[in-house]
């Protein structure tokens, strides 16, 4: 991704109000992508572990009821999420993030965020 669509992307969804809850079936969370799980590692030990309420391998709800998840993009089924937040690895695919990630953002993303 060249810095030009990293930051339209991020641009477009930052200004967007965005929705916590689900309009219908689908489950909003905030996602972390990489293809790295040491990334999602290093995410998580930043936090401040007073916010945390609940902590699995590849999932943080916060006190503030934010749920993020790991996803790896190459191997995750995402289908039926919707992302509220997104956290992404700028080095991930092009196609991944145009195919599989946007169309999750659609209605509900109020941040994309790069690093």
């Amino acid at each position: 991704m060249t810095q030009e669509e990293m930051y339209k992307i991020s641009n477009h969804f930052n200004k967007q109000e965005g929705l916590t809850y689900p309009i219908s079936n689908q489950v909003v969370v905030c996602g972390f992508i990489s293809t790295d799980l040491n990334d999602w590692k290093e995410f998580v030990k930043k936090l401040d572990k007073e916010k945390i309420r609940r902590m699995r391998q590849f999932e943080v709800v916060l006190s503030n009821n934010e749920r993020w998840i790991y996803i790896n993009p190459n191997g995750e089924h995402i289908r039926g999420y919707r992302f509220y937040k997104v956290l992404a690895n700028k080095n991930t695919d092009k196609k991944i993030i145009y195919e599989r990630i946007i169309p999750l953002c659609a209605c509900y993303c109020k941040s994309f965020e790069w690093f």
